[in-house]
């Protein structure tokens, strides 16, 4: 009997042999927490931007600041968490598009392979993504969190582009 029950809840999560409904409602997660932390980024470059510049000239014109390069040297400087935190989150996104394709070929009858490797990329990358969004004063959304803790239960043990890029 106990057995029997086992079958049917994994019958439910797997469904027919596809991808688990668990896993496609955290990527859904993901792609929503994706949208939001874009979407709070840009609010933040929006408001630090102006501000960081005015401070800038302001250094420039009460001679703090040598000259206009160095100026803007020191803009770029200031605005360089949210630089890196933009394309973080588009390495984010590349990623979770690589996630969606071997959740595709998973469903298509390929296996749980490259979903495993491609999902251990997105667990590494949103690792990434955090300290970025943490340096640039921008707050992790929930469904980002939430997102990652599925796909951590399902991920592989690494991703292989970053063995590789180790030279593992």
């Amino acid at each position: 009997m106990k057995l029997l029950a086992a079958l049917a809840i994994l019958a439910l999560l797997v469904g027919c042999g596809g991808v688990p409904r668990e896993i496609r409602l955290g990527v859904e997660q993901l792609a929503s927490g994706t949208d939001r932390a874009d979407e709070l980024l840009t609010a933040q470059i929006a408001e630090r931007r102006p501000v960081i510049r005015d401070e800038v000239v302001a250094l420039v014109d009460a001679g703090t600041i040598a000259s206009v390069e160095d100026g803007i040297d020191e803009i770029e400087r200031r605005a360089a968490p949210m630089t890196v935190a933009a394309r973080v989150l588009r390495t984010v996104r590349s990623a979770l598009l690589a996630l969606e394709r071997s959740l595709d070929a998973w469903d298509a009858g390929s296996g749980d392979g490259a979903f495993l490797d491609a999902a251990a990329c997105v667990v590494a990358v949103l690792g990434e993504l955090a300290g970025a969004l943490d340096a640039a004063e921008v707050e992790l959304p929930e469904a980002l969190l939430s997102g990652a803790e599925v796909l951590a239960r399902f991920a592989g043990a690494a991703c292989p582009e970053s063995e590789a890029a180790n030279g593992q």
